[in-house]
């Protein structure tokens, strides 16, 4: 398994700020893909869209993150460390794709 390297980031962050450095927009698109039908046909959770805020929108509570963490690390095959997350990376279908393909595992 290949490790999922991100920085420790305060809880209180209010919105995902979209990040331009890594990957083209079509990579990022089809790890959106996958994480969008992981999310909603393995945690039965609705998406309103890509970009909503997650936890702002109520379709994620603490108890379905984990459950989604768990799934991610299934199907990209990696060990998502909890001490090295960033909340930011999860709070949306799209900032959790990006963090995916920096990290070269949506390939």
């Amino acid at each position: 398994m290949q490790p999922l390297r991100s920085s420790f980031a305060s809880e209180g962050v209010a919105k995902a700020t979209p990040r331009e450095v890594g990957p083209g927009a079509d990579a990022v698109t089809e790890v959106a893909d996958r994480v969008l039908r992981l999310v909603e046909s393995q945690v039965h959770v609705r998406i309103p869209s890509n970009d909503a805020d997650l936890f702002l929108s109520g379709a994620v509570d603490s108890l379905s993150l984990v459950e989604i963490l768990m799934r991610l690390e299934e199907e990209f095959e990696t060990h998502i460390r909890l001490d090295e997350l960033e909340l930011a990376d999860f709070r949306s279908v799209s900032s959790i794709a990006r963090l995916l393909a920096r990290s070269g595992l949506g390939r």
